[in-house]
């Protein structure tokens, strides 16, 4: 929310940019892995533009990224299970079509794509 704003506000080294530019501006940091793209999708529909389509890294389904920063937080596939409310069988699903998609074929690679990424929050 605070880049939005600042984006749509005047600064000595640039004009302010449109709602609809600050908008595409944060879809594409979303997209680069800077950004969160749920937290960029909600700032932009609060801001009253369009909902964005987010691209998420590797081409990932908004389920296998949550699997992946899941997985990278150190979950187990049974506990990834019960705080998604899935079976274990369907997350193990989501952490192999993930691995496909990614290029690897191992939780470290996993979480260090997710770490190259921005897949990863703090704390």
């Amino acid at each position: 929310a605070d880049a939005f704003h600042a984006m749509t506000e005047p600064r000595p080294h640039r004009a302010p940019l449109s709602a609809e530019q600050a908008a595409q501006e944060l879809v594409r940091e979303a997209g680069a892995g800077r950004l969160d793209p749920d937290m960029v999708r909600a700032v932009v529909e609060a801001a009253g533009q369009p909902a964005p389509r987010v691209e998420r890294p590797a081409g990932l389904t908004e389920r296998e990224a949550e699997i992946v920063s899941l997985l990278a937080r150190g979950l187990q596939t049974k506990q990834m299970a019960h705080a998604l409310h899935i079976s274990a069988k369907t997350a193990d699903r989501h952490i192999q079509n993930a691995y496909r998609k990614m290029g690897v074929s191992s939780r470290a690679a996993a979480i260090l794509f997710a770490m190259e990424h921005g897949m990863v929050s703090r704390g």
